[in-house]
């Protein structure tokens, strides 16, 4: 399992105050970047700002809360390698 978790500029143009989006994406079972997205806390799928370490410390915020989800099946991201252990006996 791999998590990318991808920072750009795709937008900078149309958001000069907060250039930066940060995406969450999990690679498909073959290992090719999932086109589903992860949704970041409340706000949805993307983190927006002009503050890359705020940025970093808000994803870390979601991931800890349980608030870092997949868009294909509703699963929170894995926090921990026991919990990624009990996933990988389960799938």
């Amino acid at each position: 399992m791999r998590y990318r978790i991808i920072i750009d500029t795709q937008d900078a143009e149309q958001e000069p105050e907060a250039p930066f989006t940060l995406n969450v994406h999990r690679d498909d079972d073959d290992g090719t970047p999932s086109v589903l997205l992860h949704e970041i806390g409340t706000g949805g799928g993307a983190l927006i700002g002009s503050d890359i370490p705020s940025m970093l410390r808000d994803l870390a915020d979601a991931w800890g809360s349980r608030e870092v989800i997949h868009e294909g099946d509703d699963e929170s991201a894995i926090r921990s390698a026991a919990e990624w252990r009990e996933s990988e006996k389960e799938g």
